[in-house]
């Protein structure tokens, strides 16, 4: 049995973060879908977006609908979502906010995504901003300024970035004119980036858009839109309408046109939303990971905003195996075969090759049969290489600052015991010991935190140790990523002999990357009980880590492990 002192470290909010990742998008479809054409909801009128950019009342505040819904994760009440759309003067102003709460464990986490966008009356984006927070710690924050030519990136953490110590402040302003000479380099949360390419709809003229064609009965609608969420790209919404049908509303029953919603981001997730007569939405629905659904039901805002009991998100992700795995921390070799419920096996074509985990897809059986051999030695495998990795791999963001004064001296203090002959493989592993130490307070109470955050807490799981451990090799000059896949444990919350979802960090050394798992202690910084899913530069701007995560969800409640050897 594992000790109970490290045993909750697992990655249980992956579906959380998967979750995040695509809830502003559908939000953007479902604004352009229910938005459409007058309709009066409580004390607000509804009107077409083309009638108020044509009215004298223009340059006053005009409010052209909110609607509040209740939000359900298997059909319990989790939470609620807001989304409103104002004429301010010779501008409009889009909102959308989700909260939720969900358990994992004993603790209960809350999750909130919210987004404003302002564009012009004619549907020229000026500015948009959307803010994330998973659990008890500071929210990130992404800021999107449109130029003609370029587009402005601003990230920041709500909280923190607000009152950072003079120290990184000054360690910032000091490589700020050697960064702003590189286009696109984030300097202290801010980059320019060309403007995207194409043509792409800002969220009311998209509302305008559907409500043309629909009128004209278009059955498939497809447009290109943004969200700051996402970064500076452009989503592909693609809208098939149906039939009229009845539809469950909080103990009524309706008739409601049907659609269909998918989105480029994450073309496996479709989205069922149903429709009044007037194109307001009046229940959606969608899944992130199979058994856990999604449900957006119209409702009055007390009855959105009542109180919930958190829905327990986290035993049913577990991978049981049929057979233990004796001493899995002293697992130098494994073979293992990965399956996915279903018929499609997309998600396992592409899992990462490094010098100890080779990957070898069987796409006709739909198997990936995934080797972790911790003897391999790199010139055997030089063939197989990646090359070396770019800037992104050491660079300073929001989630891991490296240029925080706190983490430089985090970085000096665990490796003042190291001679100038100190190879990096050795500042690696006392980097990762250290940080061990460091996150001294280790549960599931916290959602996901940045590495400026850990510092100054000592708080988290698996993913606050990998993140911290993330930044401080970077601030040693060693280039990092994170990896999220999962590892196998003796037992968790009641289940015994089960792989769970976890994240680890890896460091560029000596030509490879080297796996370091800051949640092991001692001399044990990896094993062959972990297999690797997905990589992640973390880089800044946009989703950050989002647009990472979200292939994770076609494997999340489908995967299947066997042990070959």
């Amino acid at each position: 049995m594992i000790n109970k002192r490290w045993r909750m470290f697992f990655l249980w909010r992956t579906w959380a973060v998967c979750l995040l990742a695509i809830l502003p998008v559908l939000a953007g479809g479902l604004v352009g879908v229910g938005g459409v054409v007058g309709e009066v909801v409580g004390d607000v009128t509804d009107i077409t977006i083309a009638d108020v950019a044509s009215s004298d009342e223009a340059a006053s505040e005009h409010v052209n609908f909110e609607r509040w819904y209740s939000v359900l994760i298997s059909d319990q009440p989790a939470g609620s979502s807001y989304m409103s759309e104002r004429v301010v003067g010779e501008q409009i102003e889009t909102m959308y906010q989700m909260s939720m709460s969900i358990r994992r464990g004993e603790h209960s986490i809350s999750i909130s995504v919210s987004s404003r966008f302002i564009e012009t009356l004619d549907g020229t984006p000026i500015e948009a901003t959307t803010t994330q927070q998973l659990g008890a710690m500071g929210a990130t924050t992404n800021t999107m300024r449109f130029g003609e030519d370029t587009i402005e990136i601003i990230s920041g953490q709500v909280g923190v970035d607000g009152a950072r110590d003079e120290a990184t402040k000054k360690t910032e302003e000091a490589t700020k004119q050697k960064a702003a000479k590189n286009a696109g380099e984030n300097v202290g949360g801010r980059k320019v980036l060309p403007a995207i390419v194409g043509e792409w709809l800002t969220p009311a003229a998209a509302g305008r858009y559907v409500a043309e064609r629909l009128a004209a009965g278009d059955k498939q609608i497809t447009y290109r839109s943004v969200d700051p969420a996402m970064g500076a790209m452009a989503v592909t919404m693609m809208i098939e309408v149906g039939e009229m049908q009845m539809v469950e509303l909080l103990g009524r029953t309706v008739q409601a046109r049907h659609c269909r919603l998918r989105s480029s981001i994450a073309p496996m997730i479709v989205t069922d939303d149903y429709l009044d007569e007037n194109g307001r939405s009046l229940r959606s629905n969608f899944s992130v990971i199979p058994g856990f659904g999604v449900t957006l039901v119209a409702a009055d805002r007390a009855l959105a905003e009542q109180a919930v009991n958190p829905p327990e998100l986290l035993a049913s992700t577990m991978i049981a195996m049929k057979e233990p795995i004796e001493q899995p921390r002293e697992l130098r070799r494994a073979r293992y075969a990965l399956t996915l419920s279903g018929e499609d096996a997309s998600g396992l074509d592409d899992l990462p090759n490094t010098v100890v985990q080779q990957v070898a897809f069987d796409a006709a059986r739909g198997v990936a049969m995934v080797t972790v051999d911790l003897d391999v030695t790199t010139d055997a495998e030089e063939d197989k290489q990646p090359t070396k990795p770019d800037e992104r791999y050491l660079q300073s963001t929001t989630l891991m600052n490296h240029r925080d004064a706190k983490l430089v001296a985090m970085v000096g203090k665990a490796t003042a015991r190291l001679g100038d002959d100190a190879t990096l493989l050795e500042r690696g592993e006392v980097l990762r010991r250290y940080v061990n130490q460091v996150v001294h307070q280790k549960d599931l109470s916290v959602g996901f935190a940045t590495a400026s955050e850990v510092a100054r807490t000592g708080q988290g799981d698996c993913s606050e140790h990998a993140v911290l451990l993330g930044a401080l090799l970077r601030g040693a000059g060693i280039p990092s990523r994170l990896v999220s896949g999962v590892i196998y444990v003796e037992e968790f919350l009641g289940a015994e002999h089960v792989f769970g979802y976890h994240m680890w960090a890896q460091g560029w050394i000596d030509g490879r990357w080297v796996d370091l798992d800051a949640t092991l202690p001692g001399d044990r910084g990896y094993d062959a009980a972990h297999i690797a899913l997905t990589t992640s530069a973390m880089t800044e701007g946009g989703g950050m880590m989002l647009n990472d995560m979200v292939e994770l969800t076609p494997l999340i409640g489908r995967l299947a492990i066997e042990r070959i050897e």
